[in-house]
C-alpha cells in the first residue's frame, strides 16, 4: 500500500471518528466521556499523540464553560 493512500486511510477515519463522537459526546454535553475516548486513543505518530492529549486537556479544564450555555 502507498504511503498516501494510507495516509488517506487514516484521515478518513479519523475524520468518522471525530463525527460519531462530536454528535454523540461533545454536542450532548458529555466532555468527560469525550476526553475518556480521546485519552483512550494511543496512535503510533507521536505528533498526532500530542495533539490529541493538548485537545483532551483543553476540554478537561473547559469542561464548567461548555456546559453553560445548555441549561
Amino acid at each position: 500500500m502507498s504511503a498516501g493512500l494510507l495516509d488517506v486511510g487514516k484521515r478518513l477515519y479519523l475524520e468518522a471518528w471525530m463525527n460519531v463522537h462530536q454528535k454523540r459526546l461533545l454536542d450532548t454535553g458529555k466532555i468527560e466521556k469525550l476526553v475518556t475516548a480521546l485519552r483512550s486513543l494511543h496512535p503510533t505518530n507521536p505528533d498526532v499523540a500530542e495533539k490529541i492529549r493538548t485537545e483532551a486537556d483543553y476540554l478537561e479544564r473547559k469542561a464548567p464553560l461548555c456546559r453553560l450555555g445548555r441549561h
